[in-house]
């Protein structure tokens, strides 16, 4: 649903199975963009990519969207969070916000 919208929205999406394909994914991206990070990924959670990217600095500067199904995390490391599920509207607004 996430990449759907995003791409009916005008929006490139690069999706990854988990953290460190999403690392990798990242690197090289110059431009506006927005991580979205489930933190509930395999092999690299998504605690350990956002601790990771914001320790390098290519991808320190990107933002964070953190997306989970549990109650906002008190220490997740992101710039926004949404709890899923997320009505598409909202999703949008937000990478909108982080993409300025």
């Amino acid at each position: 649903m996430t990449t759907e919208c995003l791409e009916d929205a005008g929006y490139l999406v690069l999706s990854a199975r988990d953290g460190e394909e999403a690392l990798a994914r990242m690197r090289g991206i110059s431009g506006r963009a927005v991580a979205i990070i489930d933190l509930g990924m395999p092999y690299m959670d998504g605690n350990s990519l956002i601790a990771a990217m914001k320790a390098d600095q290519e991808l320190g500067r990107i933002p964070v969207l953190v997306v989970s199904g549990q109650s906002e995390p008190l220490k997740h490391g992101g710039d926004r969070f949404l709890r899923k599920p997320y009505a598409p509207d909202k999703l949008l607004s937000t990478v909108d916000e982080l993409c300025r």
